[in-house]
């Protein structure tokens, strides 16, 4: 009996080995390279689903234009960090939440839609020359 219930185990582990192994699949890849850094499919398919919930379906471009639209942000914004990270710029979280919070109330807007134009507008350009002002 004993033989039999090993000729049976190993079997049953034979055949469980075979299903085991599984296909690879891509789960990333580089669209392009900005300099040192990269721009990957992830990040365009995760700007495209924020841009689909936040706008409406018939202003949105079609696909190919769209794609091309995020894909020339994504670049521009990380050259705009790179070139943040060579001159040294730096904002800590503090700051930034107090730069925030305290523009609407300049403005006399609501916060939502100052944070949507502020993301649309803000460059490096007025980050460094604010930073210069500073010094």
């Amino acid at each position: 009996m004993k033989k039999w219930t090993k000729a049976v185990l190993a079997v049953a582990m034979s055949a469980s080995s075979l299903s085991v192994s599984a296909e690879p699949t891509e789960l990333d890849h580089v669209v392009t390279v900005v300099n040192e850094g990269v721009v990957l499919s992830s990040d365009i398919e995760a700007l495209k689903k924020t841009v689909a919930l936040n706008a409406k379906a018939d202003t949105l471009p079609p696909e190919d234009v769209l794609e091309q639209q995020i894909l020339d942000q994504l670049i521009i914004e990380e050259l705009q960090l790179q070139e943040a990270q060579r001159l040294g710029i730096r904002i800590d979280d503090t700051r930034l939440e107090q730069a925030i919070a305290a523009s609407p109330k300049k403005k006399k807007c609501r916060f939502k839609p100052f944070v949507v134009n502020l993301r649309k507008t803000a460059s490096l350009g007025q980050i460094t020359a604010s930073k210069s002002a500073e010094k």
